[in-house]
């Protein structure tokens, strides 16, 4: 059986980016005929899939921590939140970007799930759900090294998920299943650390070991 990995990975995704999606929600059919996207992830035109500040001089650092002190102070009451802090940090310098509100939010959440909840035993798997540019996913990556992670998304959303992963965690080898026995397969292979699931594959987690399921800031466009 052939695994997807990697590089031919990103290319089966790319080259599904305009075909329909059943799981597509009304509201994305319509926004995403306003975005393109290249191969190599970056996105052209009005996007509903998260944006990425490239502008990292001093002031706009200095303009993001002083406006980032209220949510730094929610984050003082938690254990883990200094650590989330540093590893999100080092997640946004590979990945080239600023270190914006969205990524304390990011930094708060983990720092909360680690203190409710155990993400490093073995023998489970960290599920990721809607993970825009993949840091949520890239911080579990980081925090859990001894457990796989998934990451299940939209496949325009998945294709930048996993190209912003590979920057922030070079060294997490990632696979695109499609079926149950690609994600047996997936989760045999030791290398493999990163498993990608397109949303309309979404029944196949079932086969999953999963330990904990996180998902942050998505979906708020479908009602109850």
């Amino acid at each position: 059986m052939t695994l997807l990995t990697g590089k031919m990975a990103l290319e089966a995704l790319y080259a599904e980016v305009e075909n329909p999606e059943a799981a597509r929600s009304s509201y994305w059919e319509r926004e995403i005929q306003y975005v393109q996207m290249t191969a190599d992830g970056q996105l052209q035109g009005k996007s509903v899939l998260g944006s990425v500040s490239t502008k990292m001089g001093m002031l706009y650092s200095a303009a993001h921590w002083i406006l980032q002190a209220p949510f730094r102070h929610m984050g003082r009451g938690l254990r883990d939140f200094p650590e989330c802090q540093r590893l999100c940090r080092l997640v946004a310098r590979r990945q080239g970007r600023s270190f914006t509100h969205d990524m304390v939010r990011q930094t708060l959440s983990l720092a909360v799930i680690r203190q409710h909840a155990d993400i490093t035993s073995e023998g489970s798997c960290n599920l990721i759900i809607g993970d825009g540019y993949g840091v949520m996913t890239s911080l579990i990556l980081l925090s859990s090294p001894l457990r796989k992670a998934i990451a299940v998304n939209l496949t325009r959303s998945l294709f930048l998920d996993l190209t912003y992963i590979s920057k922030a965690v070079p060294d997490a080898k990632f696979a695109l299943v499609k079926s149950p026995e690609d994600m047996a397969h997936a989760l045999e292979r030791p290398d493999v650390r990163l498993i990608g699931v397109q949303a309309d594959n979404a029944p196949i987690l079932g086969s999953a070991p999963i330990g904990l399921a996180v998902n942050v800031h998505s979906m708020q466009e479908m009602d109850p």
